[in-house]
């Protein structure tokens, strides 16, 4: 019995030394998941489109606070991706089944974030926030928000999500944009000024 407490011990100790010296800090190769980004961003740029990630938050004070100066006009579009994005993209994000409203500056300069708040209304009570994208072409801007399944018997609490997102501007180029906000059976659209 303490030839085998002694072996374990000589295995060990190496074993945790080499591990805590030699261990790479980077995030794991994962070849599916790096591939297939690699794929999609090929795909979307053979499409003319660039991505943004795009900060999205649930606010904690239901709508949050709204845009500051003159309001964007939005009117109710067509749900869907533009054919396009969605030729584009591999995988598509769940995405809400309406965008009802759309809170969000008429203009800004390029640079300063561009701060929106939507609600989005979901099919049932079993998604979550996900990730959120910008994609740009040209002068149209189209918003992503995606949204993921909740595991198991967990539930959302509402089917109306109140989304506060900040999107980078510093990387378009001044002018007039058709900014959407995309949901599968209705968007929101409007039109942004992005001012030098």
């Amino acid at each position: 019995m303490k030839w085998v407490v002694v072996a374990i011990v000589a295995i060990l100790v190496p074993y945790t030394v080499i591990t805590v010296l030699y261990r790479k800090e980077a995030r794991p190769f994962e070849p599916y998941q790096d591939m297939k980004r690699q794929a999609n961003v090929h795909r979307l740029l053979k499409a003319g489109f660039h991505r943004y990630a795009v900060i999205a938050e649930r606010p904690a004070d239901g709508n949050g606070p709204g845009p500051t100066g003159r309001r964007m006009a939005t009117q109710t579009a067509p749900g869907g991706l533009p054919a396009a994005l969605a030729e584009a993209l591999i995988e598509v994000p769940l995405l809400p089944s309406t965008v009802r409203q759309l809170a969000a500056p008429a203009a800004l300069r390029v640079g300063e974030p561009l701060s929106i708040t939507l609600v989005a209304g979901l099919p049932d009570h079993k998604e979550s926030l996900g990730e959120a994208y910008l994609y740009a072409r040209e002068r149209d801007l189209v918003l992503v928000v995606g949204f993921d399944s909740l595991p198991g018997k967990l539930e959302s609490r509402a089917r109306d999500v109140a989304v506060r997102a900040r999107i980078p501007t510093d990387q378009l180029k001044p002018g007039t944009y058709r900014f959407t906000v995309i949901g599968s059976g209705q968007s929101q659209s409007g039109t942004l000024t992005l001012d030098p």
